[in-house]
């Protein structure tokens, strides 16, 4: 069961919330600006976030015409008629006819749009002190909650056991009516990691298992991860609402009578979305948008995640391509009882 190869993975503690991070929503700190020579004139297109609420991206387009004098009917039947020749009453050349022409020039053309992106996720930092990197298994008492992790990084600092202090950046997810608060309070991170070889403990009693070097491979001072089984899940069919999922065990009556079923943090999937408008001269314009596949949520009955939004890109102009989805196809993760700990 243990071998230098393979070290134990022990229980090291729940990461510590430590402070809030960005919605992913948040296009605050974002703006495009596009502008391009046309025949007549320029396009300006200015991408924006509004100040409140956030969530809400605008989009303001501006069609510059150019600055050249032209003809316009002031006055008689064809009032406000542009050109040499405006019809028959008003505004002949005839300076007898009803009417007087004068120079003008053309006004630009203004648009503005917006569309709204969805509040449903947002970065958490988090501690946890751990020998060597953790792995991360994720439980939630509300199914409308669930985690990533996003970054792992080691602080340069030590905990209070002597061992390094390392650095989480999680994504809470939320659905419906839960929001990031709701998240925080219903999420536990559960930290898994290798024990260190040099421990060994000043009381008199338990076990430990040792290798030729004498280096601790476990001791029963640490819990060790103790997988209940292993769940097979894709997004390939049935989206992320409704995936397709299997376990080695042959059913899913194990995790179901689980008390506190959690994941391990995995990878799970992106795609890229477009949001695109449809000005009143003819236009399509189009942000696109990188969305990952975040934090399954256990509904008491099977594995479920949704899509967020994390990323606004430079791109604008017109498109016809659509959403383009990246999906690792089957993934293996492993699943634990969070009340074993």
């Amino acid at each position: 069961m243990f071998s230098d190869n393979t070290p134990s993975m022990a229980y090291m503690g729940d990461a510590v919330w430590s402070s809030w991070g960005e919605k992913t929503y948040d296009t605050g700190k974002r703006q495009i600006h596009y502008q391009a020579e046309l025949v007549s004139g320029y396009a300006r297109y200015d991408f924006y976030a509004n100040v409140s609420p956030k969530n809400v991206i605008g989009i303001s387009v501006v069609q510059k015409q150019p600055q050249a004098m032209r003809w316009r009917c002031v006055g008689g039947w064809n009032a406000g008629c542009c050109g040499y020749y405006c019809g028959y009453y008003g505004c002949w050349w005839d300076p007898c006819a009803s009417g007087y022409w004068e120079f003008y020039y053309p006004p630009d053309y203004t648009w503005s749009g917006s569309a709204t992106l969805s509040d449903n996720a947002r970065m958490a930092n988090y501690t946890v002190e751990s020998y060597d990197r953790p792995t991360l298994f994720v439980y939630s008492t509300n199914a409308s909650c669930g985690a990533n992790v996003v970054k792992v990084t080691d602080s340069g600092s030590t905990g209070p056991s002597g061992y390094k202090v390392w650095n989480l950046v999680i994504m809470l997810t939320y659905t419906g009516s839960a929001t990031d608060s709701t998240a925080k309070s219903s999420v536990r991170l559960l930290c898994f990691g290798k024990i260190d070889p040099t421990y060994y403990a000043a009381t008199s009693h338990g076990m430990a298992i040792h290798n030729a070097s004498a280096a601790t491979m476990f001791h029963s001072d640490f819990e060790p991860c103790k997988v209940k089984d292993i769940l097979n899940i894709s997004f390939a069919t049935g989206g992320v609402t409704n995936p397709t999922q299997s376990y080695m065990s042959g059913s899913s009556s194990t995790t179901a009578a689980l008390n506190e079923p959690a994941h391990q943090a995995v990878e799970l999937g992106r795609r890229r979305l477009e949001v695109g408008w449809n000005i009143a001269i003819g236009w399509n314009i189009y942000m696109r948008f990188t969305e990952v596949v975040a934090g399954l949520r256990w509904t008491g009955s099977k594995w479920v995640a949704s899509y967020v939004s994390i990323d606004l890109s430079s791109h604008n102009g017109t498109s016809s391509s659509g959403d383009v989805f990246y999906e690792p196809g089957a993934i293996n993760i492993p699943i634990i009882d969070a009340d074993d700990y």
